[in-house]
């Protein structure tokens, strides 16, 4: 069960739409918001690796959020690459997607894990 004072943090999950330009006929990705909800944070270790001559960073962070009819696609196959999080605010830089599942297999929350590569 999820405490509703442990929900404290803002949360906005975003979903990637496609369209397809009218006069040339490329598509085109754009970011929408999909939901806003309250989540609680559990921050996790970051890693810092050196990658083609630089050092890169990943910060990884997970939220639990409510389960509700709203935010169940998130636990579908297709919710990493199509959805995004983003924390602290809405103008934050995104957390991506990595996987949504429902915690202890219960419809109650919903635990997303998401990472942050700089």
């Amino acid at each position: 069960m999820v405490r509703a004072g442990s929900l404290s943090e803002r949360l906005w999950i975003e979903v990637l739409t496609v369209t397809t330009s009218t006069d040339i006929g490329a598509p085109t990705e754009s970011w929408s918001t999909f939901h806003q909800t309250r989540a609680e944070v559990m921050p996790k270790a970051g890693v810092e690796r050196f990658s083609e001559a630089r050092e890169q960073a990943t910060a990884r962070r997970s939220f639990r959020i409510r389960y509700n009819p709203t935010t169940s696609p998130l636990t579908e196959a297709t919710g990493a690459g199509t959805y995004r999080v983003r924390f602290p605010s809405s103008t934050s830089p995104a957390w991506d997607l990595e996987d949504a599942y429902p915690e202890m297999g219960r419809k109650r929350s919903i635990v997303l894990t998401c990472v942050r590569r700089t």
